[in-house]
């Protein structure tokens, strides 16, 4: 206990003074957590637009189903959003992102995310069982590529003592018109935990709506009659998804787990994102309101425009001893259009096909040392068409991991080890080939201490990763984030330390939970915009350039949360500071300090929720390296009321942005175009049935 302590205020002290802090300004779960996140069911905090917890279950989500699933992953504390509009989110932990920060779908994880820091997961938004961000040892262990965290997202039911259980929902929202209907069919039982299961669903919005100025309201032309609101043209989105699966024995021994899934979906690109000079671009950047708006939406969907289309398939067999084989493969095919292109070409400018095949073999050892031992291989093959942005390639990479627990009494250490190996042929743009081979060594330690009524845990990783091909080589326009990126052919790979430490502390009517973190690295790569837009035979575009530079990231989260009769308040907030050590100044795309407040009520028939949260302007902005400083500070207020029947019958009306707040958020890329969505109020009817088998009541 006192390693664990010491170790903490080394942790503490590292981060209070490298954060200058004042310098400016009733749920029944059935998923397991991990082994560092152990957290009973009853301890989550519910808010339904955001759960307080680092784990995440069923009961938690339903009133966010119309949301895309980053935006349910936000509800994690430290969680945050890298955004373009309102269509495509990609998750950022601890200022960590896109490709710091691994998706694990159903065990699998996804490797179309490797394309760059913009492109929302290919995860269906209806259907999510569990999600939950796995840490040190647990991220080692199901990718090299992760700092510490990766977020892992479940589908997969867990069986229960009943012949049928069909889960289904339909819902409507207002802002976009946005429909949604979805299913989840499941049979089997928890004695042996075995079944099957196939899921749906189906997503289309039409333009959505901005909250404009005062200016803007007085004239008709640029307003819709209804709210004075602007509509942005060309913002429509869909969205189709079909997963199914099965768990079975074989034998006595052997059980084998399979999985399909498919899933698609096509988004508008803000039509005034793509302008024709840099005149032109700068006006529009400076503008107080949007330079193209409707009327009336539409759900058709022009150019610009960008679709996705994941499909993967998987294979788990295991031994009941422990020995556990997995292979996968996927299918990515992601494309843009422009549309400054003569309109009778329909071809995409961007065509980008990622093939790869994965296989793991889990080893038990069982040892006092070492517990279980992991070797695999991921073999992947890009093609692309149109214009080269990101080249083709081939790689393959080999991997072997162990890892070891250790417990005596209330006190738990984990520990990893990782070597990968990597090799890279890519084809460049003038038909010259490229090849790369890296080799990198990660490790992670956390320990878990439960005293009383507290809980300390203690994570420390030793992380690598080497450069992507879009960060080595991207040349051109990226009409899906309507920007210009120069890869660096110079990068070598990062690595750096990271340190955590969490507090969670257990009173009589409450709980509270602090988390702190600090992470260094001498060679960390950032995509950073240039003080300038560029102008190419596409339009004019803002600027972005990988680097390469000695970094510091740091900050903290509290939360309290008070139990009442009759329902839980939760008070609290996120705090993050980075800093380039050389040349000094900030890097883009920290997260906003924050504070939040809500509050869950029961009722006979169910329950309801309200939530504030106040979001600071970033403080920690150096100028000229940005075509505009940050947005100014914003107050959100959300609420909602879920109405229960019987366990079978759920009708929640959920409401965003209630007070139609017109702000622009600093980690959105169209912050450069646009305020973001606003008021949105939803109504979704859920219906749960479930068919129990007598003998196991």
């Amino acid at each position: 206990m006192k390693n664990i302590r010491k170790l903490a205020v080394v942790q503490l002290i590292y981060v209070l003074l490298t954060t200058p802090l004042f310098a400016q300004s009733n749920t029944d779960s059935c998923h397991p957590c991990d082994e560092i996140h152990r957290m009973d069911s009853t301890h989550i905090v519910v808010w339904h637009n955001g759960v307080q917890a680092s784990h995440l279950h069923t009961e938690d989500v339903r009133g966010v189903s119309f949301a895309p699933v980053a935006t349910l992953l936000s509800a994690i504390p430290q969680l945050n959003l890298i955004s373009t509009g309102n269509s495509i989110q990609k998750p950022m932990f601890q200022g960590l992102s896109g490709l710091r920060l691994p998706l694990i779908q159903n065990e699998l994880r996804m490797v179309g995310q490797t394309w760059g820091n913009d492109h929302g997961p290919e995860l269906a938004r209806a259907g999510v069982e569990s999600v939950n961000v796995l840490k040190t040892h647990n991220a080692l262990w199901v990718t090299g590529e992760s700092w510490g965290n990766a977020v892992q997202v479940e589908y997969q039911p867990t069986y229960h003592s009943h012949a049928v259980n069909l889960q289904s929902g339909l819902g409507y929202s207002t802002n976009g018109n946005a429909l949604l209907a979805n299913f989840k069919l499941n049979q089997g039982t928890h004695h042996a935990g075995m079944g099957w299961y196939i899921q749906g669903q189906g997503y289309a919005s039409q333009d959505y709506s901005v909250p404009l100025s005062l200016e803007a309201q007085k004239s008709p032309a640029k307003t819709s009659p209804e709210t004075k609101n602007g509509i942005l043209s060309n913002t429509a989105s869909k969205e189709f998804s079909i997963m199914g699966g099965f768990k079975q024995k074989l034998n006595g021994h052997w059980t084998i787990q399979s999985d399909l899934s498919w899933f698609f979906s096509e988004n508008g690109i803000y039509a005034g994102s793509h302008i024709g000079n840099t005149t032109d671009l700068i006006n529009s950047i400076n503008r107080k309101d949007p330079n193209i708006l409707l009327q009336s939406g539409s759900y058709q969907i022009n150019k610009p425009k960008q679709a996705a289309e994941h499909i993967s398939t998987s294979a788990i067999i295991q031994r009941h001893d422990g020995w556990k084989t997995l292979i996968s493969f996927q299918q990515n095919t992601r494309q843009e259009f422009d549309p400054h292109r003569n309109p009778n070409y329909t071809f995409p400018q961007l065509n980008v096909r990622l093939n790869a095949v994965q296989i793991r073999q889990e080893i038990p050892l069982n040892s006092r040392l070492i517990s279980h031992a992991q070797v695999g291989g991921e073999w992947q093959q890009q093609s692309y068409g149109g214009y080269f942005l990101v080249p083709e390639f081939t790689s393959q990479q080999y991997f072997g991991v162990i890892k070891g627990k250790f417990e005596h009494h209330n006190f738990q250490q984990n520990w990893a080890l990782r070597l990968d190996f990597l090799n890279r042929h890519t084809l460049l743009k003038d038909q010259s080939v490229n090849e790369q081979a890296y080799t990198g060594i990660s490790g992670a330690y956390s320990a878990s201490k439960i005293q009383k009524r507290n809980t300390y845990q203690l994570f420390l990783n030793h992380s690598w990763r080497a450069p992507a091909v879009n960060e080595l080589f991207s040349a051109g326009v990226h009409h899906g984030n309507a920007s210009y990126e120069e890869g660096n052919s110079l990068l070598k790979p990062e690595w750096g330390e990271k340190l955590e430490f969490q507090l969670k502390k257990a009173f009589k009517k409450s709980n509270f939970e602090l988390t702190t973190f600090g992470l260094w690295s001498p060679n960390y790569i950032h995509l950073n915009p240039q003080s300038s837009p560029i102008l190419t035979v596409r339009g004019a575009f803002p600027y972005y350039k990988y680097e390469q530079l000695p970094t510091l990231l740091s900050g903290f989260s509290a939360y309290q949360e008070f139990f009442f009769s009759r329902g839980t308040l939760t008070a609290g907030g996120e705090y993050t500071y980075g800093r380039i050590l050389e040349p000094e100044r900030f890097p883009t795309l920290l997260p906003c300090s924050e504070l939040s407040l809500g509050w869950v009520g029961q009722f006979k028939w169910g329950e309801y929720f309200l939530k504030y949260t106040r979001v600071f302007q970033q403080q920690y902005f150096t100028a000229e390296t940005d075509l505009m400083p940050p947005p100014e500070e914003y107050h959100l207020l959300d609420a909602g009321i879920t109405l229960k029947k019987d366990s079978k019958y759920e009708l929640t009306l959920n409401g965003n942005n209630l007070l139609n707040t017109r702000y622009r958020n600093y980690l959105d890329r169209f912050r450069y175009f646009t305020p973001a969505m606003g008021r949105n109020i939803g109504l979704k009817l859920n219906i749960n049935i479930h068919y129990h088998e007598k003998t196991h009541h």
